[in-house]
């Protein structure tokens, strides 16, 4: 089966937005156009994401139907993130940290991998944070990370410190090889729609 997709989605929360907007609406007009895989849009605005609450029903893992009126358009999560901005008439582009990966969980492929979330948002990645408890007892007493005794850790913000300032070190996370292993998030969703 062909994957029709539209991810550039806003809900009836943004600006410039009709006010009809809802998961019947989007399905309705998805299924008109021949598009059968749709971004839910702005699925952090809480009003919009009650309404998806609500409203939606896992069908495959990562993706997810109207339970109140499946016309066969799958819907998944997604959101906009701004990556570019003009400032003093320059164009400027955001470098990504990404903050608190959680690597049991990437192992279990339970989340999108790194390597989806630099190709999703087209950005330069300059470091990852892992979700580890030693980060947050440090914040709660005052002690930068940096200067821990556990060197994997500590070697993650200054490496961070270093891309910053131009110093060409790959990114790693503690456990690279758990990430470069995960299936990427494109071929998950292409296997849903070839079983059907």
């Amino acid at each position: 089966m062909k994957i029709i997709a539209d991810f550039h989605i806003h809900s009836k929360y943004s600006r410039a937005t009709s006010k009809d907007i809802n998961l019947d609406n989007l399905a309705r007009a998805a299924k008109q156009k021949g598009i059968n895989l749709l971004g839910t849009g702005d699925f952090t605005h809480p009003a919009w994401y009650a309404h998806l609450r609500e409203n939606l029903k896992e069908a495959e893992p990562g993706l997810f139907i109207n339970k109140n009126n499946d016309n066969g358009t799958r819907f998944i999560l997604t959101s906009e993130i701004s990556c570019i901005f003009k400032k003093n008439d320059k164009v400027r582009k955001i470098e990504l940290i990404i903050n608190k990966i959680n690597l049991d969980l990437l192992k279990k492929k339970e989340i999108i991998s790194i390597q989806d979330i630099i190709e999703i948002l087209g950005v330069k990645l300059i470091g990852v944070i892992p979700d580890n408890y030693k980060i947050i007892i440090a914040s709660n007493v005052g002690k930068p990370i940096p200067f821990s005794k556990d060197k994997d850790l500590s070697s993650v913000f200054i490496n961070i410190a270093k891309r910053l300032t131009g110093e060409k070190i790959p990114v790693t996370t503690l456990n690279s090889e758990n990430d470069s292993k995960s299936e990427n998030l494109w071929n998950k969703v292409k296997k849903t729609f070839e079983r059907k």
